[in-house]
C-alpha cells in the first residue's frame, strides 16, 4: 500500500509495489521475480517469450531498501526508480546496458510511468538483436555526448557492426 506521501514522493511497500508490475495476459501470473541487489530490491522482468530472449531480462531497481524491517521505499526524492536491460552471456557473466531512459520519479502516476518505460525498453531490446557471429544479445551503450545509442557485439572473435539505437531511441 502506499503508506504517504512525502511532499509530492509517494512511499509504498514492497507487496504494493508488486501489484504494479506487469503478468501474464493469459495466466495471470507474474512476469518477474525479485531479487537484492546493494541493499535494494530489484526485479528481472521477463519481456518475451521467445527462446531467444530467455536471457534477456528488463531491470527494475525499486528504490525499496531490502535492509529495512517493512520493505519500504525510502522516503526521500534521491531514491528513484531506475530501469535497464541485462542479458546473461554464455560465460555466465551479465552485461548491463546503457540507461537509456531517465529514472522515475516516486511522483504520483510512477506505476503508470514504470509500465511505459516498460513497453518502451522492450522495444529497443527487440531491435537490439543478437550478434550475427557469436549469437549473445548485444550491448547497449552511448558515447559520451549521451545522444548516441547503439548496439554492438564486444566479442573478442566478433566482428558485428554497430547498429544505430537513434530512429528508436528517439521515437520514444
Amino acid at each position: 500500500m502506499i503508506l504517504k506521501t512525502d511532499g509530492r514522493i509517494q512511499v509504498f511497500d514492497k507487496e504494493y509495489f508488486e501489484t504494479k508490475l506487469p503478468v501474464g495476459k493469459k495466466s495471470g501470473e507474474p512476469l518477474f521475480k525479485s531479487f537484492v541487489k546493494k541493499g535494494e530490491v530489484c526485479y528481472s522482468v521477463k519481456f518475451s517469450t521467445h527462446p531467444a530472449f530467455e536471457n534477456v531480462r528488463i531491470i527494475i531497481r525499486s528504490s525499496i531498501d531490502s535492509n529495512s524491517n517493512n520493505l519500504i521505499s525510502g522516503s526521500s526524492g534521491n531514491n528513484s526508480i531506475r530501469i535497464y536491460i541485462a542479458s546473461k552471456r554464455k560465460d555466465g557473466s551479465i552485461d548491463y546496458s546503457a540507461k537509456i531512459l531517465r529514472w522515475i520519479t516516486r511522483y504520483p502516476g510512477w506505476d503508470e510511468r514504470i509500465l511505459d518505460q516498460l513497453s518502451m525498453y522492450r522495444k529497443i531490446a527487440l531491435a537490439t538483436g543478437f550478434c550475427n557471429t557469436c549469437g549473445e544479445f548485444r550491448s547497449i551503450r552511448r558515447r559520451k555526448d549521451k545522444k548516441y545509442y547503439f548496439a554492438h557485439c564486444f566479442g573478442e572473435s566478433c566482428k558485428d557492426g554497430y547498429t544505430d539505437l537513434g530512429e528508436i531511441v528517439d521515437g520514444l
